[in-house]
């Protein structure tokens, strides 16, 4: 027979501080992991759109010699500029990338409950009864 763990007995402010305590530590979680996100898929996005846009642009051959866009007005590192569409196709190609990483990930923190919405809140009579409850 295996013994159960002993369990330790909290007064209702120990547990409602220790609640806090973890309240806060999943919100320092689900923030830093969304911002940590957000750098890491847009490093990763601009890269692969660039690869996609100097080999649409210019051909894979200019992107394997070693072209790339250098400056943040789309400027490359031959010198010349990044023609007008293909810059809108970089930038939106860019955000397209982020979003496709970033709304699921947002929307898997919301299920583990540490992102909530407005949506999310109990209505305004369950919080009445809840002070009603505690008062």
């Amino acid at each position: 027979m295996r013994k159960l763990p002993h369990r330790i007995k909290l007064s209702k402010s120990d547990a409602e501080l220790a609640s806090c305590y973890f309240a806060c530590a999943g919100a320092v979680f689900a923030f830093g992991s969304l911002i940590a996100l957000f750098f890491v898929t847009v490093n990763l996005a601009t890269k692969l759109m660039q690869r996609f846009v100097i080999s649409m642009a210019y051909g894979p051959d200019r992107y394997a010699a070693g072209l790339r866009i250098v400056k943040k007005n789309f400027q490359l590192s031959d010198g010349t500029t990044l023609p007008g569409r293909w810059e809108f196709v970089f930038i939106l190609g860019t955000f397209m990338c982020v979003c496709l990483v970033m709304f699921p990930y947002v929307r898997l923190l919301q299920r583990w409950g540490l992102l909530r919405s407005e949506d999310d809140s109990p209505p305004p009579e369950a919080k009445a009864k809840d002070r009603e409850r505690s008062s």
